[in-house]
């Protein structure tokens, strides 16, 4: 492996920065959420349902650090690290973990599902599935 080759470490401490320094910065817009999906490179449903979340955030003007999936390349340390350090050691990998700010904050979390939809064919993601937007 050359020293420039991408890992997944390398990857999710980029984010990890990109985000941070996104939290401290602030934007002109407030977003009232900020979405974490923690996931391993093999979730290709939970990277499906992040594509959709990342949609629809985009279009309610959110910035990168209001939504970011760790782990999409695989399972990094960052990742890892996450869990306990945000008070969640027992959190499975794929999960969603909303951070609501404002007066009522709060931290949620949700279970997503592992793999893959047994049903797609290769390249193709949930889109069009009932549910789903396109």
């Amino acid at each position: 492996m050359s020293e420039t080759e991408e890992t997944p470490d390398s990857h999710d401490v980029g984010k990890l920065v990109r985000w941070h320094e996104g939290l401290l910065g602030g934007t002109e817009v407030y977003f009232p959420v900020c979405a974490l999906f923690l996931a391993s490179g093999e979730d290709r449903l939970a990277h499906d349902i992040f594509r959709s979340y990342r949609s629809v955030f985009e279009e309610l003007g959110a910035g990168f650090h209001d939504l970011i999936i760790f782990g999409q390349h695989g399972m990094s340390t960052t990742c890892t690290a996450l869990m306990p350090a945000l008070g969640l050691p027992d959190l499975q990998v794929p999960s969603l973990v909303l951070i609501c700010r404002g007066k009522k904050s709060g931290l949620y979390t949700a279970n997503l599902p592992e793999g893959a939809l047994a049903n797609l064919q290769e390249g193709e993601d949930c889109r069009g599935f009932p549910g789903s937007r396109r």
